[in-house]
């Protein structure tokens, strides 16, 4: 929560838009994190967004995050590589992407990897 805090006291220097998002481990177990978080948002920032991992692997019935490394996603369960025996959507530059189906440069792979979890 730190870092809405921080981060709304630059609202005032950005008049034609800003978008607030934090990276946060899985949340499904537990929802009061969740809520927290938001309720921290809603009082100190206009557009605000969580990124919560929540990956499938088709083949184990894995949910949860994939590793991510320099050659893409894997599933920490059964190992599973295959696109199109998993889901893996993440933040791309603002957007919702499908890295495992459409993938992305390197330097953005590493990128993804190195986000820092606010729990």
């Amino acid at each position: 929560m730190a870092k809405i805090s921080f981060e709304a006291e630059y609202t005032p220097l950005t008049p034609g838009g800003f978008m607030f998002y934090v990276e946060a481990p899985n949340l499904t177990d537990n929802p009061a994190a969740f809520e927290a978080i938001w309720d921290e948002a809603y009082d100190h920032v206009g557009y605000f967004g969580i990124n919560s991992p929540a990956d499938v692997c088709f083949v184990c019935d894995f949910e949860g995050e994939f590793t991510c490394d320099r050659h893409g996603y894997v599933c920490p369960s059964c190992g599973n590589r295959d696109e199109t025996k998993a889901n893996v959507i993440r933040r791309l530059c603002g957007y919702l992407g499908a890295p495992m189906k459409r993938p992305v440069v390197a330097g953005k792979q590493e990128e993804i990897a190195s986000r820092v979890k606010h729990a």
